[in-house]
C-alpha cells in the first residue's frame, strides 16, 4: 500500500511521467492490497479511481466489478462488467456476471431480462457445459418468464455438477424449486 501510494504521489508531482494505464494499475494494485487486509471501503475507492484513470484496462474492470459485486453494489458491478465486455466481448466471466445482475438484481431498475438472456446464451456458446454458466442461463430464462426452459437448464446444471459439490447442488436445487413454482430467482440485497 505504501509503495503504491508513494508512486502515485510522485506521478502526481510529475517527477515521474506515467500513462493513464500506469496510474490505473497502481490504484488497482493498492486496491488489491486493501482487499487482502479486508479494508473494502478503501479497496473500492481505489478500484473506482483506477477505472476513472483508464476505463480500457480489462483486468482492472474485472477486479472492480468483482469487488463491487461481493460488496452488494450491483449498479457499480454492472458498470464494470459492461466495461469489461466492451473491452473483450468474448469475456465469459463478465458476460455471466452481467447476465446474473440483469436477470436477478434486487433493484428493479437494474434488471433487463432480455439482455440477460442474450448475455447468458453468448457465455454458454463460448464455454459450453459449465454448470455455473448453465445455472445463470436458467436464471435468465426464469427472469423472462420461460420457466419450462429454466427448469430444463437448471436440471442440466445440477446433473453436470461433480458429486462432491453439495453446496452448488443445494444452491441450484433451491433455484429449481423456485422455477417449479413459476417464480424467478432474486439476489438478496
Amino acid at each position: 500500500i505504501a509503495a503504491c501510494t508513494r508512486q502515485l504521489a510522485v506521478q502526481d508531482n510529475r517527477v515521474v511521467p506515467g500513462t493513464r494505464a500506469d496510474r490505473a494499475t497502481r490504484y488497482a494494485l493498492r486496491a488489491k492490497a486493501y482487499e487482502q487486509q479486508r479494508d473494502i471501503e478503501h479497496a473500492l475507492a481505489d478500484y473506482d479511481r483506477a477505472v476513472r484513470a483508464d476505463r480500457g484496462v480489462y483486468w482492472i474492470q474485472m477486479q472492480r466489478a468483482n469487488a463491487h459485486f461481493l460488496a452488494g453494489h450491483n449498479e457499480d458491478a454492472l458498470d464494470s462488467f459492461e466495461g469489461a465486455v466492451n473491452i473483450d466481448p468474448d469475456s465469459v466471466e463478465a458476460l455471466v456476471y452481467k447476465s446474473l445482475i440483469l436477470a436477478a438484481a434486487s433493484e428493479d431498475e437494474l434488471r433487463d431480462p432480455a439482455q440477460a438472456l442474450m448475455d447468458a446464451q453468448r457465455a454458454n456458446q463460448l464455454a459450453p457445459g459449465q454448470p455455473a454458466y448453465i445455472d445463470v442461463l436458467a436464471v435468465a430464462y426464469a427472469a423472462n418468464g420461460d420457466y419450462a426452459k429454466a427448469m430444463e437448464e437448471s436440471q442440466r446444471a445440477i446433473d453436470l455438477l461433480p458429486a462432491q459439490d453439495q453446496a452448488s447442488k443445494d444452491d441450484y436445487t433451491s433455484r429449481l424449486t423456485l422455477y417449479r413454482q413459476n417464480m424467478p430467482f432474486r439476489m438478496e440485497p
